[in-house]
C-alpha cells in the first residue's frame, strides 16, 4: 500500500527508468539508456554486472502504460526485438529475458489525513538471466528485482507526516478541553451531590492525618526531581502504604487542577499503565479504570476510582479520587488480576499575587497518596511503588515549567537578600521597589573546536534585571551554583538612555571554562560571548527607516555587510548574500524599492566590479 494516487505512483515508476535515483540504488547496473517512443511507450536497454564468474547480463525492454476505465494502471516491461539492431549485444555479454507487470488500483481516501489517496501496488516479474546460476544466487537476484516495490513504498511513505498530524490535532483537542475546564472551574458554579460533598469532606480529613503522619515517622524518599519533596510511611511486610509530595508550579490553580483532571484522560506513554479508560458523569466528576503491570510474581493489579474536584471558599481546589464500587458490576475484575485500593487527595494553594515578581501566579501543591497493592509487599519495593506514584507531582511541576523561558518568581526574602550582590552604580538615586526586579534562569551553549574534536559548553546562569531609575537598566547574571569543573559566567551589562531612539550599553564579563582549555580557546569564547552587544546593535539598526538612518549608523550598516559576506556560508555566492541582507535590513530594503540600481550597485562594491566614471565624446542625440 503507498501513500499516493495511482496517477502519482504510474508517474513515478515511468520516470524511475533511467533516472539518477535508479541509477544510484541499482549500483549494479553498468549502463542505462532510455529511448523514448511516445507519451506511454519506451525502451530501456541496460547492462547488468553480476557476480564472478558470470558474465554481465544485457537487456532491450519495451515499457508500456495503460489506464483502464475503473481506475486502475498497468505498466508491462516484456522484452523486444525492435532495437536489436541498433543495439546488438556486446562480445562477452548474454542477453537475457525480464517480464515484470505493475498493477496499480486505487484504494478509499483516508479522511483522517485531509482526503489523501493511497493505492493498492502488485508488482509480478518473471525473468532469465540465461545460463546455469545456483538457486542461492536466484534468490538474491530475485529478492533485489522485488525491492523496487519497496522503493515505491519508501518514495511516497507519509508514515511520519501522519503521526505528526495526529499528534498535533491530539495536542489542540487536549488545549481545547484543558482551556474549556478552566472555564467551568473559573466561572460556571457547580452543584454538588451529597455524597461528593461527604468524600471532599473526608478527604481534607485524610489530607491532614497523612501529614500528620509524615512529619512523625515519614521516611524521606531520594526525589527524581529535585524540586519535589517526597516522603513515604510504611511498615514492613505490610501492602499498605502512604506517600505524600510537595512542590511549586508556576500556574495559575484553576490550571493546575484542570490539568490534573484531564491528566488521566489522555493516553499516557507509561509501561506499567497496561490499559486505563475515562468515564465522565459530570463538570467535576469522572470515574477512572486502570490495569497496571507489577514485577513478576506480583500479579496485575486494577483499579476503580472516582475523581471529583471542588473549590473552595478561600481560593484552593481539591481533588479527590478514592475506590469506588458503583462500576464494578460493569467493569469486573479480570480473572488473574487483583483489585487494588487507591485515594490520593490534590490539594492546590495559590501564592498570593503581591508576593510575585510581575504578578506572576504560581501554585503549592501538596499530593498524598494511600495506596494498598493487596499481597505481601516488602519495603523496598513499596518504596519504588510509592516513588512512581509520587512522580505525578513531578511531572505538573515539568510540564508548566518556566524557568529557562519566563520571569521566575521569587519569595521576598530571597529578592532582600539579592539586592545586596549587585550594587548600584548609579549615586544619589532612590531605591526602587520590587516590582522593578525581574529574575530569570537561562541556558546558554556554545560550540568549539578543540584538537579536532568539537566540545560543547553548557552556561547555567541566574539573570537579574533591574531598573535604577528612568534612564538606566542593570542587567546582572551568575552562574548558578554547581560544580566547580562547570563553566561559568558572571555578567554585568549597564543600559543607559542617550536619546530618544539611542542607548549606550556597557558590558563587563568574567568567565570560567573550567580545566583542560587553551588561551586560544577562552579568547574565542570570550569573543563570542561579548558579540552580543554587536548583535544588539545590529538588530535595532535593521529596524531603523532609511529617514532614520545617520551617517554612523550607515557605516555600521556596511561594516556588518562586509561582515556578512566574509562569514558567508560555504558555497553561497556574494550576490545571494547581499540579497538576503538587504531584506533583512528595512532601510536598504526600502531603497531598493525605491531605485532599481541601488541592489545591482551593492553587488557590485561588494564583487569590487564597480567602474569608476569614464568620459563619453560625441553627440548627444534623442532617441525618440
Amino acid at each position: 500500500m503507498v501513500d499516493a494516487s495511482v496517477e502519482e505512483c504510474l508517474a513515478y515508476r515511468m520516470l524511475w527508468f533511467g533516472s539518477r535515483e535508479a541509477k544510484k540504488r541499482m549500483n549494479h547496473i553498468m549502463k542505462a539508456e532510455v529511448l523514448q517512443i511516445n507519451d506511454h511507450s519506451l525502451y530501456y536497454i541496460t547492462t547488468r554486472k553480476f557476480p564472478y564468474p558470470l558474465y554481465p547480463r544485457e537487456a532491450r525492454v519495451r515499457i508500456t502504460w495503460m489506464k483502464e476505465e475503473n481506475g486502475r494502471a498497468i505498466i508491462s516491461v516484456s522484452d523486444t526485438n525492435d532495437i536489436i539492431k541498433d543495439y546488438p549485444v556486446k562480445d562477452g555479454h548474454v542477453l537475457g529475458s525480464v517480464h515484470s507487470v505493475w498493477i496499480f488500483e486505487p484504494a478509499d481516501p483516508i479522511k483522517s489525513i485531509g482526503e489523501r489517496s493511497k493505492t493498492a501496488v502488485t508488482f509480478v516479474t518473471r525473468f532469465d538471466a540465461g545460463g546455469f546460476i545456483p538457486a542461492r544466487a536466484m534468490k538474491f537476484l530475485c529478492k533485489r528485482f522485488l525491492s523496487q516495490a519497496s522503493d515505491l513504498q519508501k518514495r511516497f511513505d507519509r508514515t511520519k507526516e501522519i503521526a505528526k498530524n495526529k499528534r498535533r490535532r491530539d495536542l489542540e483537542v487536549d488545549r481545547t478541553a484543558l482551556h474549556n475546564l478552566i472555564n467551568i472551574m473559573k466561572k460556571i458554579p457547580q452543584d454538588y451531590e451529597q455524597s461528593e460533598k461527604e468524600a471532599i469532606r473526608y478527604a481534607k480529613k485524610f489530607f491532614a492525618r497523612c501529614v500528620t503522619q509524615s512529619i512523625k515517622n515519614g521516611i524521606k524518599l531520594k526525589s527524581p526531581d529535585k524540586k519535589v519533596d517526597m516522603k513515604m510511611v510504611h511498615i514492613d511486610g505490610e501492602s499498605l502504604c502512604t506517600g505524600i509530595a510537595k512542590t511549586v508550579v508556576n500556574a495559575s490553580v484553576e490550571v493546575c487542577a484542570a490539568y490534573r483532571m484531564l491528566y488521566d484522560d489522555v493516553k499516557q506513554k507509561r509501561q506499567h499503565v497496561m490499559k486505563s479508560q475515562v468515564k465522565r458523569i459530570n463538570d467535576h466528576s469522572l470515574y477512572y479504570i486502570t490495569t497496571r503491570k507489577f514485577p513478576f510474581p506480583f500479579k496485575p493489579r486494577e483499579g476503580q476510582l472516582k475523581v471529583t474536584w471542588m473549590k473552595t471558599k478561600d481560593g484552593k481546589m481539591i481533588i479527590d479520587a478514592s475506590d469506588t464500587l458503583e462500576i464494578l458490576n460493569k467493569y469486573p475484575v479480570k480473572d488473574g488480576h487483583v483489585l487494588g485500593s487507591l485515594h490520593t487527595v490534590w490539594i492546590f494553594e495559590p501564592i498570593t499575587p503581591k508576593n510575585s515578581v510581575g504578578g506572576l501566579e504560581k501554585t503549592k501543591v501538596t499530593f498524598v497518596a494511600r495506596f494498598d497493592a493487596r499481597g505481601n509487599f516488602p519495603t523496598k519495593a513499596l518504596n519504588f511503588l510509592c516513588k512512581r506514584l509520587l512522580t505525578q507531582a513531578s511531572d505538573l511541576r515539568k510540564n508548566f515549567s518556566k524557568s529557562q523561558m519566563i520571569i521566575a518568581d521569587n519569595k521576598a526574602e530571597e529578592q532582600v537578600g539579592e539586592d545586596k550582590e549587585v550594587q548600584n552604580p548609579v549615586k544619589n538615586n532612590k531605591p526602587s521597589d520590587r516590582s522593578n526586579k525581574l529574575k530569570l534562569e537561562v541556558i546558554l551553549k556554545e560550540k568549539t573546536n578543540h584538537n579536532s574534536r568539537e566540545i560543547e559548553r553548557k552556561f547555567l546562569s541566574r539573570m537579574r534585571l533591574k531598573k535604577v531609575d528612568d534612564n538606566t537598566l542593570i542587567i546582572a547574571s551568575k552562574p548558578v551554583p554547581g560544580s566547580s569543573e562547570q563553566p561559568k559566567e558572571t555578567t554585568i551589562t549597564k543600559i543607559s538612555r542617550v536619546g530618544e531612539k539611542e542607548a549606550k550599553v556597557e558590558m563587563m564579563t568574567k568567565l570560567s571554562l573550567g580545566k583542560k582549555v587553551t588561551k586560544d580557546d577562552v579568547k574565542k569564547s570570550m569573543r563570542k560571548h561579548l558579540s552580543i552587544g554587536n548583535e544588539a546593535a545590529f538588530y535595532f539598526i535593521n529596524l531603523l527607516k532609511s529617514d532614520e538612518l545617520k551617517e554612523a549608523d550607515g557605516k555600521v550598516v556596511g561594516a556588518q555587510l562586509m561582515l556578512r559576506v566574509k562569514d558567508r556560508a560555504k558555497g553561497r555566492s556574494k550576490e545571494e548574500t547581499v540579497k538576503a541582507f538587504t531584506k533583512e535590513n528595512r532601510a536598504l530594503r526600502e531603497l531598493v524599492e525605491k531605485y532599481e540600481f541601488f541592489e545591482p550597485m551593492l553587488v557590485a562594491i561588494v564583487e569590487s566590479k564597480l567602474k569608476g566614471t569614464q568620459q563619453v565624446g560625441g553627440r548627444a542625440e534623442s532617441l525618440e
